[in-house]
Formats: C-alpha cells, sequence, structure tokens
C-alpha cells in the first residue's frame, strides 16, 4: 500500500478537465490508499510554508502559481507535479481558450515546467508535444469515467436520441462537419436530437434551429451533467487540427458509458478506436443504419458499454499512484 501520502489539486477552474484530472483520481487516491486528498481553484495561503507530500497543478499560468512552485522548487519543500489535459502551444483562433496561448502565459506554464518533479499528460501525442518544452520526466495517465456511470440505467424511449455534449471549444469541430451532421439529423422524424453544453444548433443552418432539437446548458456538478446525458448515439465531431491530434478519448468514453452508440471523425484519438468512423460527409450513413436497425442499435449499445467497463478510475487509480510514487 505504500506511505498514506497528503496531496493537494491546485485547479485552473471548474470543468470537464478538474473532474477528470483532479477531483476523480484524487478522491480514488483516497478511497483506495487512504491518501489525504484535496481539491481547490485557490492555494490555502496558510499552507504555502507547510505544503502537503504532493501538489498536483492544473496548467499553471498566472503569476501566484508560478511564485508559489518556484518556493517550493527552491526550497524543497514539496513534490510539484504539473497535469496538462491539451496542446496549449497549438490552440485554434476560433476557440475561446486561444486567449491562454499568448507568449506570457505560455513562458509562465513552460517556468511550472521547468521546476516539476513529473509532468504527467493525457494522451502519448500530448506527451511528445510537452516534451518539446520541457526537460522535466513525463508520465502519460488518460481519463477514466466513474463506475457509477456505467452501472446507471442506460436511457430508453420510442425515439432515438442522437446527441452531442461539450463546452463552447468546439466551434471549428462543428463548422468542419455541420453540412454532414445535417443530413443525418434529417434522416428520420424518429430521431430526438439533444445538445449538451455547447450550443452549436445555428451550425446546421435550420431555420428556426431552436425548434430542432432539446438543448441542456452547461451543468456545472458533473452528477447532473451525467444525468443530462439521454443519448443512443453520440456524435463525436473533430477537426483535422494540430491541437485535435493531442486530445483525449474522453468524450467517446462518456458515451460508452451510459450505452450510447459514438459516431466519430476519423481525426486525433478517434482514430485509434475501432469503430464507427466518418469523413465531414459520412454522418448521415451511421446515423441511418442505427436508427433504421433497433437491433443493431441495440447489440453496439451494449458492446460499447463493455468497452467502457476497462476505463473505470476505480480499476485504474493504481496508474496516478504508481507515478507518484515512483518520483517520491
Amino acid at each position: 500500500m505504500g506511505c498514506k501520502r497528503t496531496i493537494h489539486g491546485w485547479s485552473a477552474g471548474p470543468g470537464g478537465s478538474e473532474w477528470y484530472r483532479l477531483t476523480a483520481p484524487l478522491s480514488q487516491l483516497a478511497d483506495q490508499y487512504g491518501w489525504q486528498a484535496s481539491v481547490s481553484t485557490v492555494y490555502p495561503s496558510t499552507r504555502v510554508l507547510d505544503p502537503p507530500d504532493i501538489v498536483l497543478v492544473q496548467r499553471p499560468m498566472n503569476e501566484v502559481t508560478v511564485r508559489t512552485v518556484r518556493h517550493w522548487h527552491r526550497k524543497s519543500l514539496t513534490m510539484v507535479a504539473v497535469d496538462l489535459d491539451d496542446d496549449f502551444w497549438s490552440i485554434p483562433e476560433d476557440n475561446p481558450a486561444h486567449r491562454l496561448a499568448t507568449p506570457e502565459l505560455l513562458g509562465r506554464l513552460e517556468q511550472c515546467l521547468a521546476m516539476a518533479d513529473v509532468v504527467t499528460v493525457s494522451t502519448t501525442t500530448l506527451a511528445e508535444r510537452v516534451s518539446e518544452h520541457t526537460r522535466s520526466p513525463i508520465r502519460v495517465v488518460g481519463n477514466f469515467v466513474p463506475e457509477a456511470l456505467i452501472k446507471r440505467r442506460a436511457p430508453g424511449g420510442r425515439k432515438v436520441t442522437v446527441g452531442w455534449s461539450g463546452s463552447p471549444t468546439h466551434l471549428g469541430d462543428w463548422q468542419a462537419n455541420a453540412a454532414g451532421i445535417r443530413e443525418a439529423l434529417e434522416y428520420s422524424n424518429k430521431i430526438d436530437f439533444h445538445v449538451v453544453g455547447a450550443d452549436y444548433r445555428t451550425e446546421l443552418g435550420w431555420d428556426g434551429h431552436l425548434c430542432c432539437g432539446r438543448h441542456t446548458p452547461f451543468q456545472r456538478d458533473i452528477v447532473d451533467y451525467y444525468d443530462a446525458l439521454d443519448f443512443h448515439v453520440a456524435l463525436a465531431p473533430l477537426a483535422p487540427t494540430e491541437f485535435n491530434r493531442s486530445k483525449s478519448d474522453i468524450r467517446i468514453l462518456e458515451s460508452a458509458a451510459i450505452g450510447a452508440v459514438p459516431v466519430m471523425s476519423h481525426v486525433g484519438p478517434y482514430a485509434k478506436i475501432s469503430g464507427r468512423h466518418t469523413g465531414k460527409d459520412g454522418w448521415r450513413q451511421h446515423v441511418a443504419d442505427l436508427v433504421s436497425n433497433p437491433a443493431m442499435l441495440h447489440q453496439e449499445r451494449v458492446m460499447w458499454r463493455e468497452w467502457a467497463r476497462s476505463r473505470t478510475i476505480e480499476e485504474n487509480v493504481h496508474r496516478w499512484f504508481d507515478i507518484y510514487e515512483s518520483v517520491m
């Protein structure tokens, strides 16, 4: 079991990355290994001089974080781990996160990377990109879903719910695939279209688009977010960009966990997964296959949920544990 460590996750803000890269793994380190774990967006000033054994810092880019990490590094007060879930050196201009790609902010990030005892990233492609900017040791540990999501009752209903979920960082992905997705959704009146999070229905070019499908706004609480996912078929469009090459397959994993069949662009991490791949014009054929054949849809939903069972945080938290123990 090893020593019962103390660890704090210094979050860059609420959202999917905080959940999958900090909250979920740290909670399991507490449950399975007895570690004392906490997560917050502001590091307690009272603990700067008395830090835990490990501080896991998420995409450090502000002056306070740099100063604090520098202090710990100079005094060897704690093990500093930096975690990245995106390629910040390749953020497209149409992505709201492009504001993080300034030379000043990237400079701060690279300072913290240089002082880190270890850098954790979500994919091997991202590890290659980060290695261009630091000599600190880099370890890959993927994103995993909670077991409870797989155990949840799969969505039912008379119609086939075709859905998408995500943040406001996917405009380019939708613009690259909108025409094909529109054709797919127009295949049958048996389709119930549901968007969770950022609402990109305007990209489909429908008149009066607000009547075409449902929209559930961004859910800050992860339980509310998971509850909103009621898809039978999950759309996963990606544009062929350098930024997307380094992304993780978490959208596919979430879909599989709820028993939804992913239809995905043959781009980046999705291209490495066996399943229903498409180019920008092939969405209709896959959706039509599934909507018109309930038996096939059911069979593939069961298959994807089984695939997700090996990708839970409960079964894989040992990967985080092994990384930290190897560096301590």
